[in-house]
Protein backbone atom coordinates (compact mmCIF):
# COMPACT_ATOMS: atom_id res chain seq x y z
CA UNK A 1 0.00 0.00 0.00
CA UNK A 2 1.54 3.28 -1.11
CA UNK A 3 2.18 5.47 1.92
CA UNK A 4 5.40 7.22 2.96
CA UNK A 5 4.04 9.08 6.00
CA UNK A 6 6.21 7.19 8.50
CA UNK A 7 9.33 7.71 6.39
CA UNK A 8 8.69 11.43 5.86
CA UNK A 9 7.87 12.05 9.52
CA UNK A 10 11.03 10.23 10.63
CA UNK A 11 13.20 12.22 8.24
CA UNK A 12 11.55 15.54 9.11
CA UNK A 13 12.17 15.00 12.81
CA UNK A 14 15.55 13.24 12.85
CA UNK A 15 17.29 13.80 9.51
CA UNK A 16 16.51 17.36 8.53
CA UNK A 17 19.23 17.65 5.88
CA UNK A 18 17.95 14.55 4.08
CA UNK A 19 14.37 15.76 4.37
CA UNK A 20 15.38 19.13 2.89
CA UNK A 21 17.13 17.35 0.03
CA UNK A 22 13.93 15.43 -0.79
CA UNK A 23 11.62 18.44 -0.56
CA UNK A 24 14.03 20.47 -2.69
CA UNK A 25 13.93 17.84 -5.44
CA UNK A 26 10.18 17.39 -5.04
CA UNK A 27 9.61 21.06 -5.75
CA UNK A 28 11.87 21.16 -8.81
CA UNK A 29 8.79 20.19 -10.78
CA UNK A 30 10.37 20.47 -14.23
CA UNK A 31 13.08 17.90 -13.52
CA UNK A 32 12.11 15.46 -10.80
CA UNK A 33 9.13 13.43 -9.63
CA UNK A 34 8.74 11.80 -6.22
CA UNK A 35 7.23 8.32 -6.46
CA UNK A 36 5.48 7.40 -3.22
CA UNK A 37 5.79 3.71 -2.44
CA UNK A 38 5.23 1.35 0.52
CA UNK A 39 7.22 3.30 3.14
CA UNK A 40 9.94 4.17 0.67
CA UNK A 41 10.14 6.66 -2.16
CA UNK A 42 11.83 6.97 -5.53
CA UNK A 43 13.24 10.18 -6.95
CA UNK A 44 12.68 9.98 -10.71
CA UNK A 45 14.62 11.86 -13.36
CA UNK A 46 13.60 11.28 -16.98
CA UNK A 47 11.59 8.38 -15.59
CA UNK A 48 14.68 6.64 -14.23
CA UNK A 49 14.76 6.11 -10.47
CA UNK A 50 17.92 8.00 -9.50
CA UNK A 51 17.68 6.81 -5.92
CA UNK A 52 15.38 4.84 -3.67
CA UNK A 53 15.13 6.13 -0.09
CA UNK A 54 13.85 3.77 2.58
CA UNK A 55 14.09 3.05 6.31
CA UNK A 56 16.03 0.12 7.73
CA UNK A 57 15.79 -0.11 11.52
CA UNK A 58 14.41 3.45 11.40
CA UNK A 59 17.54 4.76 9.65
CA UNK A 60 17.53 6.09 6.07
CA UNK A 61 19.07 3.92 3.38
CA UNK A 62 19.87 5.06 -0.19
CA UNK A 63 19.89 2.58 -3.08
CA UNK A 64 20.78 3.28 -6.72
CA UNK A 65 21.62 1.37 -9.89
CA UNK A 66 25.35 0.74 -10.26
CA UNK A 67 25.34 2.12 -13.83
CA UNK A 68 24.31 5.53 -12.48
CA UNK A 69 27.54 5.46 -10.47
CA UNK A 70 29.53 4.81 -13.63
CA UNK A 71 30.05 1.11 -12.94
CA UNK A 72 29.68 -1.75 -15.41
CA UNK A 73 26.51 -3.80 -14.81
CA UNK A 74 27.17 -6.45 -17.46
CA UNK A 75 27.05 -9.90 -15.95
CA UNK A 76 25.04 -8.69 -12.96
CA UNK A 77 21.50 -9.89 -12.32
CA UNK A 78 18.63 -8.86 -10.06
CA UNK A 79 19.68 -7.17 -6.82
CA UNK A 80 23.34 -7.30 -7.87
CA UNK A 81 22.66 -4.31 -10.11
CA UNK A 82 21.80 -2.09 -7.14
CA UNK A 83 24.10 -0.60 -4.56
CA UNK A 84 23.56 1.11 -1.23
CA UNK A 85 25.40 4.40 -0.83
CA UNK A 86 25.66 7.00 1.90
CA UNK A 87 23.97 10.40 1.81
CA UNK A 88 27.29 12.25 1.40
CA UNK A 89 28.21 10.00 -1.53
CA UNK A 90 24.79 10.59 -3.08
CA UNK A 91 25.21 14.37 -2.89
CA UNK A 92 28.76 14.22 -4.24
CA UNK A 93 27.72 12.05 -7.21
CA UNK A 94 24.33 13.62 -7.91
CA UNK A 95 25.25 15.70 -10.97
CA UNK A 96 27.24 12.87 -12.54
CA UNK A 97 24.36 10.46 -11.91
CA UNK A 98 21.98 12.75 -13.77
CA UNK A 99 24.41 13.08 -16.69
CA UNK A 100 24.67 9.31 -16.97
CA UNK A 101 20.87 9.00 -16.97
CA UNK A 102 20.71 11.61 -19.75
CA UNK A 103 23.03 9.45 -21.87
CA UNK A 104 21.18 6.21 -21.03
CA UNK A 105 17.74 7.66 -21.77
CA UNK A 106 18.57 10.05 -24.62
CA UNK A 107 21.82 8.82 -26.14
CA UNK A 108 25.33 10.28 -26.02
CA UNK A 109 25.50 13.57 -27.99
CA UNK A 110 29.29 13.15 -28.29
CA UNK A 111 29.02 9.94 -30.30
CA UNK A 112 27.00 8.65 -33.23
CA UNK A 113 25.14 6.31 -30.89
CA UNK A 114 22.32 8.71 -30.09
CA UNK A 115 19.31 6.58 -30.98
CA UNK A 116 17.28 5.10 -28.15
CA UNK A 117 14.69 2.35 -28.23
CA UNK A 118 11.04 3.39 -28.27
CA UNK A 119 10.84 2.26 -24.63
CA UNK A 120 13.49 4.82 -23.62
CA UNK A 121 11.73 7.49 -25.66
CA UNK A 122 8.44 6.66 -23.95
CA UNK A 123 10.02 6.90 -20.51
CA UNK A 124 11.36 10.39 -21.16
CA UNK A 125 8.06 11.49 -22.71
CA UNK A 126 6.17 10.00 -19.76
CA UNK A 127 7.87 12.11 -17.11
CA UNK A 128 7.86 15.16 -19.38
CA UNK A 129 4.05 14.98 -19.50
CA UNK A 130 3.79 14.56 -15.72
CA UNK A 131 6.18 17.41 -14.92
CA UNK A 132 4.64 19.81 -17.43
CA UNK A 133 1.07 19.16 -16.35
CA UNK A 134 1.83 19.37 -12.62
CA UNK A 135 3.69 22.66 -12.97
CA UNK A 136 1.11 24.47 -15.13
CA UNK A 137 -1.81 26.47 -13.78
CA UNK A 138 -3.89 25.74 -16.87
CA UNK A 139 -3.60 21.97 -16.48
CA UNK A 140 -6.91 20.21 -15.80
CA UNK A 141 -5.14 17.22 -14.25
CA UNK A 142 -2.71 16.49 -11.45
CA UNK A 143 -0.51 13.40 -11.85
CA UNK A 144 -0.11 11.54 -8.58
CA UNK A 145 2.03 8.63 -9.77
CA UNK A 146 4.06 7.16 -12.59
CA UNK A 147 5.28 3.60 -13.08
CA UNK A 148 2.34 2.33 -11.01
CA UNK A 149 2.23 -1.33 -10.07
CA UNK A 150 0.04 -3.05 -7.53
CA UNK A 151 1.91 -5.53 -5.40
CA UNK A 152 0.99 -9.21 -5.68
CA UNK A 153 -1.42 -8.61 -8.56
CA UNK A 154 -0.53 -9.64 -12.14
CA UNK A 155 -2.04 -6.56 -13.78
CA UNK A 156 1.08 -5.05 -15.26
CA UNK A 157 2.52 -1.58 -14.88
CA UNK A 158 0.48 1.56 -15.55
CA UNK A 159 2.51 4.47 -16.90
CA UNK A 160 0.65 7.26 -15.09
CA UNK A 161 -2.19 7.89 -12.65
CA UNK A 162 -3.90 11.30 -12.69
CA UNK A 163 -6.68 13.02 -10.75
CA UNK A 164 -8.81 15.81 -12.23
CA UNK A 165 -8.76 19.24 -10.59
CA UNK A 166 -12.44 19.73 -11.36
CA UNK A 167 -15.12 17.48 -9.94
CA UNK A 168 -17.82 15.60 -11.81
CA UNK A 169 -20.69 16.49 -9.49
CA UNK A 170 -19.21 19.07 -7.11
CA UNK A 171 -17.79 16.18 -5.09
CA UNK A 172 -15.97 13.45 -6.99
CA UNK A 173 -12.68 13.90 -8.85
CA UNK A 174 -12.12 11.84 -11.99
CA UNK A 175 -9.32 9.26 -11.89
CA UNK A 176 -7.36 8.42 -15.04
CA UNK A 177 -5.29 5.28 -15.58
CA UNK A 178 -2.92 6.09 -18.44
CA UNK A 179 -0.86 4.03 -20.85
CA UNK A 180 1.55 5.95 -23.06
CA UNK A 181 2.58 4.87 -26.54
CA UNK A 182 5.15 6.64 -28.72
CA UNK A 183 5.23 6.01 -32.48
CA UNK A 184 3.61 3.02 -34.13
CA UNK A 185 6.22 0.39 -33.21
CA UNK A 186 5.18 0.61 -29.56
CA UNK A 187 1.89 -1.21 -30.28
CA UNK A 188 3.65 -4.54 -30.92
CA UNK A 189 4.03 -7.00 -28.05
CA UNK A 190 3.28 -10.72 -28.31
CA UNK A 191 5.51 -12.91 -30.46
CA UNK A 192 5.50 -16.54 -31.60
CA UNK A 193 7.82 -17.81 -28.85
CA UNK A 194 5.60 -16.39 -26.13
CA UNK A 195 2.45 -17.68 -27.80
CA UNK A 196 3.93 -21.18 -27.94
CA UNK A 197 4.76 -21.01 -24.23
CA UNK A 198 1.13 -20.29 -23.33
CA UNK A 199 -0.51 -22.31 -26.11
CA UNK A 200 -3.06 -24.14 -23.90
CA UNK A 201 -3.93 -21.05 -21.86
CA UNK A 202 -4.34 -18.90 -24.97
CA UNK A 203 -6.69 -21.45 -26.47
CA UNK A 204 -8.90 -21.17 -23.37
CA UNK A 205 -8.73 -17.38 -23.32
CA UNK A 206 -9.69 -17.30 -27.00
CA UNK A 207 -12.68 -19.61 -26.69
CA UNK A 208 -14.20 -19.07 -23.24
CA UNK A 209 -16.10 -15.95 -22.21
CA UNK A 210 -14.23 -14.42 -19.26
CA UNK A 211 -11.45 -16.94 -19.83
CA UNK A 212 -9.10 -13.96 -19.82
CA UNK A 213 -9.53 -13.49 -16.09
CA UNK A 214 -8.81 -17.09 -15.18
CA UNK A 215 -5.26 -16.89 -16.49
CA UNK A 216 -3.94 -13.70 -14.92
CA UNK A 217 -0.31 -14.77 -15.13
CA UNK A 218 -0.48 -15.07 -18.90
CA UNK A 219 1.05 -11.82 -20.16
CA UNK A 220 0.08 -10.94 -23.71
CA UNK A 221 3.21 -8.96 -24.48
CA UNK A 222 4.23 -5.37 -23.71
CA UNK A 223 2.29 -3.77 -26.55
CA UNK A 224 -1.25 -2.50 -26.76
CA UNK A 225 -2.78 -6.00 -26.51
CA UNK A 226 -1.01 -6.73 -23.23
CA UNK A 227 -1.87 -3.36 -21.75
CA UNK A 228 -5.56 -3.54 -22.63
CA UNK A 229 -5.85 -6.99 -21.08
CA UNK A 230 -4.02 -5.80 -17.96
CA UNK A 231 -6.60 -3.03 -17.61
CA UNK A 232 -9.46 -5.47 -18.11
CA UNK A 233 -8.08 -7.74 -15.39
CA UNK A 234 -7.48 -4.81 -13.03
CA UNK A 235 -11.05 -3.57 -13.43
CA UNK A 236 -12.62 -7.02 -13.30
CA UNK A 237 -11.03 -7.76 -9.91
CA UNK A 238 -12.01 -4.32 -8.56
CA UNK A 239 -8.42 -3.40 -7.64
CA UNK A 240 -9.57 0.21 -8.04
CA UNK A 241 -10.80 0.12 -4.44
CA UNK A 242 -7.20 -0.28 -3.26
CA UNK A 243 -5.92 2.27 -5.76
CA UNK A 244 -8.30 4.93 -4.43
CA UNK A 245 -6.89 4.58 -0.92
CA UNK A 246 -3.37 4.72 -2.33
CA UNK A 247 -4.20 7.93 -4.19
CA UNK A 248 -5.43 9.47 -0.93
CA UNK A 249 -2.20 8.37 0.79
CA UNK A 250 -0.05 9.80 -2.02
CA UNK A 251 -1.85 13.14 -1.89
CA UNK A 252 -1.28 13.26 1.88
CA UNK A 253 2.45 12.75 1.27
CA UNK A 254 2.50 15.34 -1.51
CA UNK A 255 0.94 17.79 0.96
CA UNK A 256 3.74 17.08 3.45
CA UNK A 257 6.35 17.67 0.75
CA UNK A 258 4.83 21.05 -0.09
CA UNK A 259 3.85 20.04 -3.61
CA UNK A 260 0.27 21.26 -3.28
CA UNK A 261 0.89 24.73 -1.82
CA UNK A 262 -0.05 26.59 -5.01
CA UNK A 263 -3.63 27.94 -4.97
CA UNK A 264 -4.56 26.11 -8.18
CA UNK A 265 -3.76 22.81 -6.43
CA UNK A 266 -5.84 23.46 -3.33
CA UNK A 267 -8.61 21.37 -4.89
CA UNK A 268 -6.23 18.39 -4.94
CA UNK A 269 -4.95 19.00 -1.40
CA UNK A 270 -8.53 18.73 -0.13
CA UNK A 271 -8.84 15.12 -1.31
CA UNK A 272 -8.67 13.31 2.03
CA UNK A 273 -11.01 10.35 1.54
CA UNK A 274 -11.79 7.69 -1.05
CA UNK A 275 -15.27 9.20 -1.12
CA UNK A 276 -13.73 12.23 -2.86
CA UNK A 277 -12.80 10.12 -5.88
CA UNK A 278 -14.98 8.92 -8.74
CA UNK A 279 -16.82 5.64 -8.35
CA UNK A 280 -15.13 4.28 -11.48
CA UNK A 281 -11.75 5.07 -13.09
CA UNK A 282 -11.25 5.97 -16.74
CA UNK A 283 -8.70 4.18 -18.91
CA UNK A 284 -6.66 6.31 -21.33
CA UNK A 285 -4.42 4.99 -24.12
CA UNK A 286 -2.40 8.02 -25.27
CA UNK A 287 -0.34 7.80 -28.47
CA UNK A 288 2.27 10.35 -29.56
CA UNK A 289 3.69 10.86 -33.03
CA UNK A 290 7.17 11.13 -31.47
CA UNK A 291 8.85 11.16 -28.09
CA UNK A 292 9.36 14.47 -26.37
CA UNK A 293 12.42 15.88 -24.68
CA UNK A 294 11.66 19.27 -23.19
CA UNK A 295 9.14 19.85 -25.93
CA UNK A 296 11.45 19.05 -28.85
CA UNK A 297 10.51 16.59 -31.59
CA UNK A 298 12.39 14.72 -34.30
CA UNK A 299 11.89 15.32 -38.01
CA UNK A 300 10.98 11.68 -38.74
CA UNK A 301 7.86 11.60 -36.60
CA UNK A 302 5.11 9.32 -37.83
CA UNK A 303 1.71 10.83 -38.58
CA UNK A 304 -1.44 10.38 -36.53
CA UNK A 305 -2.98 8.61 -39.51
CA UNK A 306 -0.16 6.06 -39.45
CA UNK A 307 -0.61 5.61 -35.69
CA UNK A 308 -4.30 4.83 -36.17
CA UNK A 309 -3.65 2.34 -38.96
CA UNK A 310 -1.01 0.56 -36.92
CA UNK A 311 -3.23 0.45 -33.84
CA UNK A 312 -5.99 -1.14 -35.92
CA UNK A 313 -3.58 -3.87 -37.04
CA UNK A 314 -2.89 -4.83 -33.43
CA UNK A 315 -6.54 -4.70 -32.35
CA UNK A 316 -8.50 -6.39 -35.13
CA UNK A 317 -8.00 -9.30 -37.54
CA UNK A 318 -10.01 -8.14 -40.57
CA UNK A 319 -7.91 -6.32 -43.23
CA UNK A 320 -9.38 -3.12 -44.71
CA UNK A 321 -7.81 -2.70 -48.12
CA UNK A 322 -9.41 0.67 -48.89
CA UNK A 323 -7.70 2.02 -45.76
CA UNK A 324 -4.34 0.58 -46.79
CA UNK A 325 -4.51 -2.30 -44.31
CA UNK A 326 -3.84 -5.48 -46.26
CA UNK A 327 -2.63 -7.49 -43.29
CA UNK A 328 -3.07 -7.36 -39.52
CA UNK A 329 -0.96 -8.80 -36.72
CA UNK A 330 -1.12 -12.53 -36.10
CA UNK A 331 -1.17 -11.63 -32.38
CA UNK A 332 -3.82 -8.90 -32.45
CA UNK A 333 -6.33 -8.48 -29.62
CA UNK A 334 -9.24 -9.99 -31.54
CA UNK A 335 -7.29 -13.16 -32.38
CA UNK A 336 -5.90 -13.71 -28.88
CA UNK A 337 -8.96 -13.41 -26.65
CA UNK A 338 -12.65 -14.18 -26.81
CA UNK A 339 -14.56 -11.41 -28.65
CA UNK A 340 -17.00 -11.37 -25.73
CA UNK A 341 -14.27 -9.82 -23.62
CA UNK A 342 -13.80 -6.83 -25.94
CA UNK A 343 -17.29 -5.98 -27.18
CA UNK A 344 -16.91 -2.26 -26.53
CA UNK A 345 -13.76 -1.92 -28.59
CA UNK A 346 -15.51 -2.81 -31.83
CA UNK A 347 -16.63 0.81 -32.15
CA UNK A 348 -13.00 1.59 -32.91
CA UNK A 349 -13.16 -0.34 -36.18
CA UNK A 350 -14.98 2.62 -37.68
CA UNK A 351 -14.01 5.48 -35.39
CA UNK A 352 -10.25 5.02 -35.75
CA UNK A 353 -10.45 6.33 -39.30
CA UNK A 354 -12.34 9.55 -38.67
CA UNK A 355 -10.66 12.92 -38.07
CA UNK A 356 -11.23 12.94 -34.31
CA UNK A 357 -8.04 12.49 -32.30
CA UNK A 358 -9.93 11.49 -29.17
CA UNK A 359 -12.01 8.35 -29.56
CA UNK A 360 -14.11 6.89 -26.78
CA UNK A 361 -15.68 3.53 -26.22
CA UNK A 362 -17.43 1.85 -23.31
CA UNK A 363 -16.41 -1.69 -22.39
CA UNK A 364 -18.71 -3.89 -20.25
CA UNK A 365 -16.90 -6.05 -17.69
CA UNK A 366 -18.32 -8.72 -15.40
CA UNK A 367 -16.69 -7.55 -12.16
CA UNK A 368 -16.81 -9.06 -8.69
CA UNK A 369 -19.58 -6.52 -7.98
CA UNK A 370 -21.67 -7.27 -11.06
CA UNK A 371 -21.69 -6.18 -14.68
CA UNK A 372 -20.27 -2.66 -15.13
CA UNK A 373 -19.20 -0.55 -18.10
CA UNK A 374 -15.92 1.37 -18.08
CA UNK A 375 -14.86 4.23 -20.34
CA UNK A 376 -11.77 3.75 -22.51
CA UNK A 377 -10.29 6.80 -24.24
CA UNK A 378 -7.88 6.55 -27.17
CA UNK A 379 -6.10 9.86 -27.73
CA UNK A 380 -3.64 10.67 -30.51
CA UNK A 381 -1.27 13.60 -29.95
CA UNK A 382 0.79 15.54 -32.47
CA UNK A 383 4.06 15.89 -30.56
CA UNK A 384 5.02 19.15 -32.29
CA UNK A 385 1.95 21.01 -31.01
CA UNK A 386 2.47 23.70 -28.37
CA UNK A 387 0.18 21.97 -25.89
CA UNK A 388 1.43 18.42 -26.48
CA UNK A 389 1.75 17.93 -22.72
CA UNK A 390 -2.04 18.29 -22.41
CA UNK A 391 -2.91 14.75 -23.51
CA UNK A 392 -6.02 13.95 -21.44
CA UNK A 393 -9.52 15.07 -22.48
Amino acid sequence: MRNCSELLENLAQNYKEIYSFITEKANEKKDFFIGIRDNYLNIYYKCASVVRISLVKKKPVFTTHVKYLGKDDSGLTGDEKYEMIGFDELKANWSNMLERIDIIQLGDPNTKETKRSHKRIEKVCQQWIVNEANSRKESDWYYVDLEYTMEKTPTGRFDMIAVSKNTIDEKHHRVALIELKVKDKSYAGMDGKKAAKYEKELETIKNVKNGLYGFEKVKLGSGIVGHITDYLRFLQKNHYKTLKQEIVNIIECHNKLGLLNNPELSCISRITSVDDLAEKPEVHIVSYTEGLNNGQTNDNAVTIRKLKKSMYKYLFEEPIKDKGIGKTSEYCLERLINPGNIEGFYNLKKDLFNDDNNIKCSQPIQTVNGNTSFDFDFTFVEASSDDAWNCLP
